[in-house]
């Protein structure tokens, strides 16, 4: 899409300096739209929280919720990895890789998740299960064996046209 750029602000503890930075660009006022993307981690209520005092820290507009703008110039939204439990509706815990996990309908995950429960069991603790699950996944498919997650994408290891991730291209829609 024209008009659209990315930018990584880096880790969580990185957004302020990165809010801060970036409302002092060069053609900073012809910003209309603002998305601000992260993991949700362990709680999603404490995440979106955090973003909502950065914004408002450096008087950009707080959305009220998820997934929506404010009516604010430069209108902005929060969008959270991996975004609504599909069954009931709920903002989930965890961050990206669970998203993308979310897209994959190849039935060679659920053999991926069994291997994954005999190791966790038997062998080692996995600290990271969701990263683990991700790329064991990858592993195991010709076409994505020891692609990154960007990479996997530009690959088409994920269903674009899954329902998990219609909250992000709607609000990017928007933008």
């Amino acid at each position: 899409m024209d008009g659209i750029q990315v930018m990584d602000f880096g880790g969580i503890n990185d957004l302020a300096k990165f809010i801060k930075t970036l409302t002092k660009i060069d053609k900073y006022d012809e910003v209309t739209s603002i998305i601000v993307a992260r993991d949700a981690e362990v709680d999603h209520k404490s995440a979106f929280n955090s973003v909502k005092s950065v914004l408002k820290n450096n008087n950009l507009s707080v959305p009220d919720s998820l997934f929506t703008y404010t009516n604010a110039t430069p209108k902005v939204a929060i969008m959270l990895f991996p975004g609504f439990d599909a069954s009931s509706g709920n903002i989930e815990n965890g961050c990206l890789e669970d998203l993308c996990l979310k897209t994959i309908t190849d039935k060679t995950i659920d053999e991926t998740q069994v291997y994954l429960q005999n190791i966790n069991n038997n062998h080692e603790k996995l600290t990271h299960e969701h990263k683990s699950k991700l790329h064991a996944y990858l592993s195991v498919k010709n076409k994505f064996v020891g692609s990154k997650l960007g990479e996997a994408a530009k690959k088409g290891a994920w269903d674009w046209q899954s329902s998990a991730l219609e909250p992000y291209k709607n609000i990017i829609l928007q933008a």
